[in-house]
């Protein structure tokens, strides 16, 4: 068994806080067929509807992904997707997804985008700088 096997990758949905926690519904995210399972989480902290996160079973701490890979459902179809993101354009983010051949995008201001490239660029040292 890997370490890796005990951290599963979430899309968290409805949460409620209960006793100190907060719990959540959430869509595993495994394997090609769509409805995803679902699974419920307990978390020291709120969890964004608009982020992934890896969570380890029997932890109470989901570690969020940086948003350069969604999974949205298609503009056309309603059916989740998997979605790269693929460049900053004038009115938002262009992400692109495999899954279909007539709507293969998706370009809208989605949050944190800016953030996050801004992160990557700070924390980027260039190759010859070694």
């Amino acid at each position: 068994m890997h370490h890796w096997d005990s951290f599963q990758l979430v899309l968290p949905g409805l949460m409620t806080f209960t006793d100190g926690s907060f719990v959540c519904s959430a869509q595993r995210l495994v394997g090609t067929r769509t409805p995803f399972a679902s699974v419920t989480l307990q978390t020291a902290e709120p969890l964004d509807s608009q982020r992934m996160y890896f969570a380890a079973e029997g932890s109470r701490i989901a570690l969020p992904m940086m948003p350069f890979v969604k999974v949205l459902a298609s503009p056309d179809t309603a059916i989740n997707a998997c979605y790269f993101f693929n460049r900053r354009e004038a009115h938002g983010f262009k992400f692109v997804s495999y899954h279909f051949e007539d709507k293969d995008s998706v370009t809208e201001a989605f949050p944190g985008m800016e953030e996050a490239l801004a992160d990557l660029i700070e924390g980027a040292t260039p190759l010859d700088a070694e």
